[in-house]
């Protein structure tokens, strides 16, 4: 790909659904907002193993921040099951969505961003908001192989 342009994209419009570590079996398990609910990133949120059948419920008013660490859900604070080594970091996605907005980013050539019409140039979109080693072009080559394995991972999702 040779241009990427910044949509405006918010890593809540990554997160629903979300795939991750079973606490049970450690297995695949979804995290997706309940049917019929708000929609958002505070939404109430149902866990569901793919495997095991195990279920638990999310319906609070705070989220844990760790995907930029530690490559943890925001809701249930498990691991997300979409992620690899990168060289001396993780690199992961939410899902096949998150996927593709990393795989286009980070192999584009040309990399654009617009000035958001209500936020001006704040850093608000999930391109702007990727740590700096994805984004370098020295890592490129490492990182867009690592992400070929994230597919492979994010197949039976």
């Amino acid at each position: 790909m040779d241009r990427y342009v910044d949509k405006q994209e918010h890593f809540e419009d990554f997160n629903n659904p979300c795939f991750v570590v079973c606490p049970k079996c450690s297995e695949c398990a979804k995290v997706s907002i309940i049917p019929g609910e708000e929609k958002g990133w505070f939404a109430p949120r149902q866990l569901v193993c793919l495997k095991c059948t195990y279920r638990d419920t999310w319906a609070d008013s705070s989220i844990s921040r760790l995907w930029r660490r530690e490559g943890k859900d925001d809701h249930f604070n498990l691991p997300l099951w979409i992620q690899a080594s990168c060289g001396k970091n993780m690199l992961f996605a939410y899902n096949k969505e998150h996927l593709k907005f990393l795989e286009s980013y980070v192999s584009a050539n040309l990399r654009q961003r617009s000035r958001d019409k209500e936020y001006g140039w704040s850093n608000r979109s999930s391109a702007s908001r990727l740590p700096e080693w994805v984004k370098s072009r020295k890592n490129r080559d490492r990182v867009l192989k690592t992400i070929k394995k994230l597919w492979l991972i994010a197949g039976n999702t």
